[in-house]
């Protein structure tokens, strides 16, 4: 008789075996799905927070933190467009606009980041911190393609403003009007033909019309009676 709890407990252990594994499985798929999501929404988000960012203008002033600062400005505009970023005074030394990242720290911060190149001179490190909309502090760091001694910078934000951005039909419009020579003449050719189609068709309008005029006059003109019949 003592050994039916042994035999019942057993019996127990192999009936729910199979679904304490199924949770046990469950449990990691949905821990995984979770962090999924969670990612899948802080890209949405970083996606949004560089659409807000992009088509604004930012007035910078910036404060010497190391190296050689004298050689550079002390203030710069920032330009956000067409997903990429451009600096007024650092594009004027021959650093383009580049393509920029965004991100979204834990506490709410849009961070955005960029690198820019200029061949035989350096590469300049631009990281923005945005927590209000009209506000933005950072830093920029220059390194010497030829290694030396890097020059940093802090920078806060002076002014903003938002640009303006053409209408789809101006665009169309304006699309239009840049168009090379080549592209017109080529747009113009089938309109040139099909009016000289017109014109000629026109033309031969015209002489049926005269040659029908001619006939019906010489029809009506009366026989002139002459000496002899």
């Amino acid at each position: 008789m003592r050994k039916a709890p042994f035999f019942l407990s057993s019996l127990l252990l192999i009936m729910l075996t199979p679904l304490l594994l199924s949770i046990a499985q469950e449990i990691p798929m949905q821990t995984a799905q979770v962090v999924v999501d969670e990612r899948e929404k802080e890209r949405i988000l970083a996606r949004e927070k560089k659409a807000e960012l992009n088509n604004t203008r930012w007035q910078i002033v910036l404060s010497a933190v190391s190296g050689e600062t004298n050689k550079y400005p002390k203030t710069d505009t920032l330009t956000f467009s067409n997903n990429k970023i451009a600096s007024e005074q650092f594009g004027a030394l021959g650093y383009p606009a580049t393509n920029y990242t965004v991100r979204i720290d834990p506490d709410g911060t849009v961070v955005w980041e960029t690198m820019k190149t200029k061949p035989g001179e350096g590469v300049i490190f631009f990281r923005g911190e945005r927590r209000d909309k009209k506000f933005m502090q950072g830093s920029i760091t220059i390194k010497p393609e030829k290694g030396g001694e890097s020059t940093s910078f802090n920078f806060i934000s002076k002014r903003f403003e938002r640009l303006e951005v053409a209408a789809p039909v101006q665009q169309e419009a304006a699309g239009v009007a840049s168009a090379t020579p080549e592209v017109q003449s080529q747009k113009a050719k089938p309109a040139v033909l099909e009016a000289g189609k017109k014109t000629e068709d026109s033309k031969i309008e015209k002489e049926k019309s005269t040659t029908q005029e001619k006939a019906e006059q010489k029809k009506e003109q009366p026989k002139k009676k002459g000496w002899f019949r």
